[in-house]
């Protein structure tokens, strides 16, 4: 439940170890009676997130690395697995900012759709970037605090947090595009940690290679919360906010 300075106070309720494997992707349905979670041991489960009863679990045989919710068709799963993609036809084009050299080697680490008007997309070593995405026309882009980006996050109003390899979170206010701050935490070596943005940009969340899980005031950088997760580095994490329940989960690697 949120507290008075508007950061959740999150408390475990359920842990789900039916995966082999390390967990790499999980997502609420859009109405939230749903919960996917894949990992690489090629499962998916379909479950409740309220009580952990499975209602759907399907061997796909190799890796699943990320799932997306039709928004419109509620109950309808993508699923990305092993190095194959789920294209949209209208696809974005190379950015010209990026030097022809440097373009083969310009990795994107995340992409996210705004308002179905632009995406945004954060490159490992070239920063933020963003595209009209109907006309697929350059925009903006923002020079990156630190040389590498690893994961980040969009939530629901004018901030983009991007975990880096070094030291922490930054935080970037993509209406004035500029660096604003950021949540440092503890690394290691070139191990991006996944991190999202909830409740209107209230609160940072971000994963750990020590099993911690962080929550952060993004307004400012401070450390609200420290979630334990028995030392496994945290693979993915996802939150949902319904009402006044905020739900946070996360996934972890298993250990070597």
């Amino acid at each position: 439940m949120p507290t008075s300075n508007g950061i959740s106070s999150y408390v475990c309720t359920l842990e789900f170890s039916e995966h082999r494997d390390s967990v790499n992707a999980l997502a609420f349905s859009p109405d939230g009676v749903f919960l996917a979670t894949g990992g690489d041991d090629g499962l998916l489960f379909i479950l409740d997130p309220a009580t952990g009863h499975i209602d759907h679990k399907l061997q796909i045989g190799i890796p699943i690395t990320t799932f997306h919710w039709h928004e419109q068709r509620m109950y309808e799963l993508f699923v990305g697995v092993g190095d194959e993609i789920w294209a949209e036809h209208r696809l974005i084009p190379p950015s010209t900012v990026i030097p022809t050299a440097e373009r083969e080697h310009a990795l994107v680490r995340a992409a996210h759709i705004v308002n179905g008007e632009t995406v945004i997309a954060t490159y490992l070593k070239h920063g933020i970037f963003c595209w009209d995405l109907h006309t697929r026309r350059f925009l903006w882009n923002i020079l990156p605090r630190t040389a590498r980006l690893g994961r980040s996050a969009i939530g629901g109003g004018t901030l983009l947090a991007a975990s880096n390899l070094y030291d922490g979170v930054d935080v970037y206010d993509i209406t004035q595009r500029v660096h604003l701050r950021t949540c440092r935490t503890s690394l290691k070596d070139n191990l991006p940690l996944p991190v999202v943005l909830t409740h209107d940009d209230s609160e940072i969340v971000v994963g750990s290679a020590s099993g911690d899980v962080r929550v952060f005031d993004p307004s400012t950088s401070q450390e609200a919360q420290a979630l334990d997760n028995n030392g496994d580095i945290i693979q993915a994490l996802m939150v949902l906010l319904v009402s006044w329940l905020a739900a946070l989960l996360s996934g972890a690697m298993k250990p070597l």
